[in-house]
């Protein structure tokens, strides 16, 4: 049997917040790439949405820690591990993340007896640090996806850093151009190994389900995320007591949950807006692909946190230009490569909810919504740039018609939003497919597995 192209090693998989992994591994087997899969924490305690059976009974989960210990214990009593590795348990007591080496020690010992030699994780954390072990002490290879906090917020309180990390990594996967040139400017060493690739969507569920809906009304401001502070709900929720004082018909829905939910559940009634502003807490992918449809207009007004904590590329705006929805965000991050911007006029914060219902975004605009997100973002064109395909999407570029989009600019006061840009323009299509193949391969990366 071919031995598989290459590993991924996730902290936890599959999980229902991290749907993207999921995509990206059943978008590369279906090109014809073998993988291995672990994941070094159970999630069969999570209520698992939209994975299919044949993905869940891939991965290889780790045994509990105190089971894992003793089976790396009696794997160094019969003299199977790396001496490297015996000596580095003996000393590191009580230093912090030795979980990582047992991690390392138990799945680098199932690699080799695979035949791999590059492991790929998600997240510059606990699964990133069991990586860089598995090198140490293996010889593989490894490269991780940087995301966002993990990046900008990393856990100081571990032995390995971030920038040991990248220092080490065969390559270095940014989701975002912000976050890619964010990450060459602070480690400049590492710079022709940092690339971008765009997390993939499947987005045929969500045009197919959203085209021709009707919307409803008063029209719908539709928002979804985890309730956090640098997703913004609190400054939407001020935008709306505004709206309510303009005296322009509205409903907003706040899609998710978090530890800001009562707090956010606090400041709809201290304004006034219990009968406008709704928490509907978390939906199921069906249920926010509806509501996607009904809306009029979607809203993430994403903030930077104050331990500089901040969104980089949120999925959810690929998903409601899917849906042909005018998106609302700020110009944060990587937010303008997904909503796209092209000069502004300004307008007052009442095109919030009244200029898709009035103006409308027409036929055309609609399509060049859909394509802006299928262009970029289709789950085939990201996940090429990770490994060659096997075949051919069928894919093709569809010339982008004159589109309107909005951006609402993060207020100098968190107080005052009151005006935001609308920007339209021609829209390019994507250069993604023609230039993805310029970005090194895990197969190159893995030193050239069995075709």
């Amino acid at each position: 049997m071919p031995r598989p192209h290459f590993a991924y090693v996730f902290e936890r998989f599959p999980s229902f917040t991290q749907t993207f992994c999921a995509r990206e591994v059943l978008e590369l087997q279906r090109q014809g790439t073998r993988l291995l899969l672990f994941s070094i924490r159970s999630t069969g305690e999570e209520t698992l949405r939209h994975f299919p059976q044949e993905l869940i009974d891939q991965v290889i989960t780790l045994p509990p820690a105190d089971v894992l210990t003793r089976e790396v214990e009696a794997m160094k009593e019969r003299r199977e591990l790396p001496q490297a590795m015996v000596l580095t348990l003996r000393g590191w007591s009580g230093r912090p993340d030795k979980a990582r080496i047992y991690e390392a020690a138990w799945i680098g010992q199932k690699l080799r007896a695979a035949g791999v030699r590059h492991v790929h994780t998600h997240f510059a954390g606990l699964a990133a640090r069991t990586a860089w072990w598995i090198r140490q002490f293996y010889g593989l290879s490894y490269s991780f996806t940087g995301h966002a906090n993990d990046l900008f917020c990393p856990d100081e309180a571990t032995g390995l850093k971030l920038p040991r990390l990248i220092q080490d990594a065969a390559a270095v996967i940014a989701v975002s151009d912000y976050t890619a040139a964010w990450l060459r400017e602070n480690h400049p060493a590492a710079a022709d190994r940092i690339h971008r690739v765009y997390n993939g969507l499947d987005l045929d569920p969500i045009t197919q389900a959203t085209a021709g809906t009707v919307k409803i009304t008063p029209p719908l401001i539709f928002s979804v995320g985890r309730l956090i502070e640098k997703k913004g709900f609190d400054d939407l929720i001020r935008a709306c007591a505004l709206l309510r004082d303009q005296g322009l018909p509205f409903q907003c829905r706040i899609t998710g949950d978090g530890p800001l939910q009562d707090a956010l559940a606090s400041q709809i009634q201290t304004a006034g807006l219990n009968g406008q502003v709704t928490l509907t807490g978390p939906l199921s992918q069906p249920d926010i692909i509806q509501q996607l449809g009904q809306a009029t207009v979607f809203a993430l007004p994403c903030v930077t946190e104050a331990d500089g904590g901040r969104d980089v590329l949120p999925t959810v705006l690929m998903e409601a230009m899917a849906a042909a929805l005018p998106c609302v965000s700020t110009t944060l991050a990587g937010v303008p490569e997904s909503v796209p911007w092209r000069g502004e006029v300004r307008m007052e914060l009442r095109g919030l909810a009244s200029w898709g219902a009035a103006a409308g975004v027409g036929k055309s605009g609609s399509e060049a919504l859909r394509w802006t997100a299928a262009e970029t973002f289709w789950i085939s064109v990201p996940s090429r740039m990770i490994l060659p395909p096997a075949s051919d999407s069928g894919r093709r570029s569809r010339p982008i018609t004159e589109s309107a989009v909005m951006l609402l600019p993060q207020p100098d006061s968190p107080t005052s939003p009151s005006v935001c840009p609308l920007a339209m323009s021609k829209l390019t299509p994507s250069t993604a497919l023609s230039n993805w193949c310029g970005v090194p391969s895990i197969t190159r990366l893995s030193q050239g597995a069995d075709t």
